[in-house]
């Protein structure tokens, strides 16, 4: 069974509109959690997810820890933090679809870059993204 964990503060409108959900019995709402249960709920996981805005130019933090976890992150939401080198590809819907328990990366999908080069990276996309 796929069963949805989500961690962190969570709106109103975001509570009411997972309970309204039919798929509202697969969602458990754990609130904000320490570092140390999130990071317990993310290794345990087999796939993780961020939502990111439109107006954003780089990926949510949380993608730094989801990268040291052994699991597929699946990236939703669309605007100009898809051009970072951290953000997996990919149709979020198909890869849910296509998720399976205990479901690992390939062994040939490429590696994330260095803490240094991912460093580079995101410091000269922001560069480009302010000027």
């Amino acid at each position: 069974t796929l069963r949805l964990h989500l961690a962190g503060r969570l709106t109103d409108r975001e509570r009411a509109a997972i309970a309204a959900s039919p798929a509202s019995a697969f969602c458990v709402d754990h609130g904000v959690l320490s570092f140390e249960r999130a990071r317990a709920l993310q290794a345990g996981a087999d796939a993780l997810i961020f939502v990111a805005s439109s107006k954003m130019h780089v990926p949510p933090s949380k993608i730094v820890e989801y990268l040291t976890c052994d699991a597929p992150i699946i990236a939703c939401g669309d605007g100009p933090w898809r051009a970072d080198p951290r953000t997996p590809p990919g149709d979020p819907a198909h890869l849910l679809s296509d998720l399976r328990k205990g479901m690992r990366p390939p062994p040939d999908r490429p590696r994330p870059p260095s803490p240094q080069t991912a460093s580079r990276a995101l410091l000269g996309f922001m560069a480009q993204a302010t000027s």
